[in-house]
C-alpha cells in the first residue's frame, strides 16, 4: 500500500514536472512571441515615424517653395506695376510733347544750352540785361559809329488762346526778351513782376510791351527770343506756366507766328528789317493835353528799328 502511494506521488511529481516544463515552454514561447511582435511594432512605428518625418520635410519644402513663389510673384507684380508706371509716364510725356511746339521743347533746355556757350563771354549771369544803351549813336564813342545791319522788330505779343485749367481773365507776369550777337544778354521786350501783373482778357489779349531798350541785331550767328510767362494764382504755389518758349533766329531764318504749348498758344508778330540803322525818335506834346485813351501811329520813311520807351 505504501508502495502504491509512493508510485502515485512519483507519478504526481512527474506530471507536475511535465506541467512545469510545459508552462515554462509556453511562457518562453509567449515571451518570444511578445518580443517578436514588439520588434515588429517598433519597426512599424519607426517606419511610420520616418514617413511622418519625411512628410514633414516635404511639407516644409513645399511651404518654402510656396514662400519663394509668393516672393517671386510679388517681385513680378512690382516689376509689372513699375513697367506700367513707366509706360504711363511715357504716354503722358508723349501726350505732353504732342501739344508742345519745338520752341517749348527747346525752352526746357535753353538755359543749359546757353550757359556753356555764353557764360564766359563777359556775361556774368543768365538773367543779366543788355548793357548797350539806346541812343548810343547820338553821342557815339570813337570806336562806335553807325553801320547798317539787319534788325528784328517785335511788333506784338498776343495770348491767342488758353486751355483748362486756365480761365479768363489772366493775371500775367514774366519776361519776353531777345538775346542777340551784340552781347548775348537779355534785351527786355516785356517784363512784369508778380506784384505788378497785367490783366489779359479775350478783348485785350496783347501784352503791353515795354521794350526793347535798343535795336535787336540779326546776323548769321544764332540769336534767341526768350519767353517765360506765368499766370498768377491765389498763392505763388498755385501760379501756372502760361508759356515757356525759346526761339532761335538768324539771318535768312523766318520765325513762325504761332507757338502752341500745353496751356496756351502765343502769337508773336515780327518784322525783319534789312540794312537798318538804329535811330531814336522823340515825340513830345508841346501844348494842350493828351486825349484820354488816344492811341496814334507814327511812321518814318527810312527803315528804322523802333525802340519803345
Amino acid at each position: 500500500m505504501a508502495t502504491a502511494k509512493r508510485a502515485k506521488a512519483k507519478a504526481a511529481r512527474a506530471k507536475a514536472a511535465e506541467a512545469a516544463k510545459a508552462a515554462m515552454a509556453s511562457a518562453y514561447e509567449a515571451e518570444r512571441s511578445a518580443r517578436t511582435e514588439a520588434g515588429r511594432a517598433a519597426k512599424v512605428a519607426k517606419a511610420k515615424a520616418e514617413e511622418a518625418d519625411e512628410a514633414a520635410k516635404i511639407a516644409t519644402a513645399k511651404a518654402q517653395a510656396a514662400e519663394e513663389a509668393a516672393e517671386v510673384a510679388k517681385a513680378m507684380a512690382e516689376e509689372v506695376a513699375k513697367a506700367k508706371g513707366t509706360v504711363d509716364e511715357m504716354r503722358r510725356r508723349l501726350k505732353d510733347e504732342e501739344t508742345q511746339c519745338e520752341a517749348e521743347w527747346f525752352a526746357a533746355r535753353f538755359r543749359r544750352h546757353w550757359n556753356p556757350l555764353y557764360a564766359n563771354r563777359g556775361v556774368r549771369t543768365f538773367l543779366q540785361t543788355t548793357s548797350i544803351p539806346a541812343m548810343r549813336y547820338t553821342y557815339p564813342a570813337s570806336d562806335d559809329r553807325p553801320k547798317a545791319m539787319e534788325g528784328l522788330q517785335i511788333v506784338s505779343v498776343k495770348i491767342a488762346s488758353i486751355k483748362d485749367p486756365l480761365h479768363w481773365p489772366l493775371q500775367v507776369y514774366g519776361v519776353v526778351a531777345a538775346r542777340d550777337v551784340l552781347d548775348h544778354k537779355r534785351n527786355i521786350i516785356f517784363h512784369r513782376s508778380r506784384k505788378n501783373c497785367q490783366t489779359i482778357t479775350p478783348e485785350e489779349p496783347y501784352l503791353a510791351l515795354t521794350g526793347p531798350s535798343r535795336a535787336i541785331a540779326v546776323s548769321t550767328d544764332p540769336s534767341y527770343v526768350e519767353v517765360s510767362l506765368k499766370v498768377k494764382g491765389a498763392t505763388k504755389a498755385e501760379d501756372k506756366d502760361l508759356s515757356e518758349l525759346a526761339m532761335m533766329y538768324r539771318a535768312g531764318c523766318v520765325l513762325s507766328g504761332l507757338y502752341p504749348s500745353r496751356l496756351s498758344t502765343l502769337e508773336l508778330k515780327f518784322g525783319h528789317i534789312a540794312r537798318s540803322v538804329e535811330a531814336t525818335v522823340s515825340i513830345k506834346l508841346k501844348a494842350g493835353s493828351w486825349p484820354s485813351c488816344f492811341r496814334g501811329v507814327f511812321s518814318a520813311v527810312l527803315p528804322l528799328v523802333l525802340v519803345t520807351t
